[in-house]
């Protein structure tokens, strides 16, 4: 069963997040103060549906495909 009060309370914290991280006097580059709110929010969100998640930024891809931002693991499976 999911518990849909986490999922939004996720979301509310996330928005509080970047619009802090948003100051204008703030330096740094913008995509990078997203990633701490979004590893936090992809969290709590996957604990809302009972899943354990875990982010991993920058993370290479074999062959050489890329490195996305982000890699997700849960229950083993990236």
């Amino acid at each position: 069963m999911v518990d849909t009060d986490v999922p939004l309370a996720a979301v509310r914290a996330f928005a509080d997040a970047v619009a802090e991280k948003s100051a204008p006097a703030l330096p740094g580059g913008a995509e990078e103060q997203m990633r701490g709110p979004f590893e936090n929010l992809l969290s709590a969100v996957a604990a809302g549906f009972g899943i354990r998640a875990t982010c991993a930024g920058e993370a290479s891809l074999p062959n050489r495909l890329g490195r996305p931002d982000f890699a997700v693991a849960s229950g083993g499976a990236l």
